[in-house]
Parts: structure tokens; C-alpha cells; sequence
């Protein structure tokens, strides 16, 4: 996969169903953080690498590739660098 321009593909890191003290989640109520991997940049893509660990504010588009949940976002809504 090669996303175009300053487009990034992030995998989103795996959703919590359990809280630091132990609580056990239901699925309704797990909220997803906005951390990921970066699995593929655009050719304009500067300031962040494949395997770069990124926190993400909104402004993605959500897909199934290949049977993986991936999310494609621009270089912009990517915070900082983890």
C-alpha cells in the first residue's frame, strides 16, 4: 500500500477493555486511544517514518484493508511523535 502525497495509513493500537484498577470493560464502553503505528507514508510525508509510534487528534478516515481495520489520515493530524 503507498498512500499519495502527505497521506498516512496508522494502525490504531489496540482499544482497552480493562482499567488500571482491574475493572473489566463491556465492549459498548471500551474508548479507543488515539495511539497507533505508522504502517505507510505519502511521498510528501516529512516528519514521520514507517514504525514511528504517533498520537493523532481527529480527522481520519476509518477502512478495512485486507481484512485490517487501518486508518488514513494527513501528516497534519499527527500531534507528536511517542
Amino acid at each position: 500500500m503507498k498512500p499519495l502525497r502527505n497521506e498516512i495509513v496508522v494502525k490504531q493500537q489496540a482499544k482497552k477493555n480493562k482499567t488500571d484498577a482491574g475493572i473489566i470493560l463491556p465492549d459498548e464502553t471500551i474508548i479507543a486511544e488515539n495511539v497507533g503505528i505508522v504502517l505507510a507514508i505519502g511521498k510528501t510525508a516529512d516528519e514521520v517514518a514507517v514504525d514511528d509510534k504517533v498520537l493523532f487528534g481527529p480527522g481520519y478516515v476509518t477502512q478495512v484493508i485486507d481484512g485490517k481495520e487501518v486508518l488514513f489520515m494527513k501528516e497534519e493530524n499527527i500531534l507528536c511523535l511517542l
